[in-house]
């Protein structure tokens, strides 16, 4: 997969401008790290496989977006595709911007707009 694209596009997202905070998102693979998460749907939750359509997976790896990686006791990486699992998420991938917040350097005295 070539993720590089993906990582870099994240990175201009949710980077602090000035910060050296784009350089381990762009250069760390996130992708192997959530092969397989859930989407709600109608009828329950659905497990997703990543390798199994690449540009999914990347764009969802590489997006500001928590996956949810367990419903109740099944994580996705054991569900069954195809198959809705019904519960509420137990686990998740961290939201990437979540992240990059919690290691943000403090703003200058008067900046209301970070939290510390």
């Amino acid at each position: 997969m070539d993720w590089k694209p993906y990582a870099a596009a994240l990175a201009a997202t949710i980077a602090h401008p000035g910060s050296d905070q784009g350089v381990p998102i762009r250069e760390t693979p996130r992708h192997p790290l959530v092969e397989r998460w859930f989407t709600p749907g109608e009828h329950g939750w659905t497990a997703i496989d990543g390798p199994a359509d690449e540009q999914t997976w990347a764009t969802a790896a590489y997006s500001d977006t928590t996956l949810v990686t367990r419903i109740g006791p099944v994580h996705a990486d054991h569900a069954n595709i195809g198959k809705p699992v019904t519960g509420h998420p137990t686990s998740s991938s961290t939201l990437p911007s979540l992240v990059v917040t919690g290691t943000a350097p403090p703003s200058p005295a008067g900046d209301s707009a970070t939290i510390w």
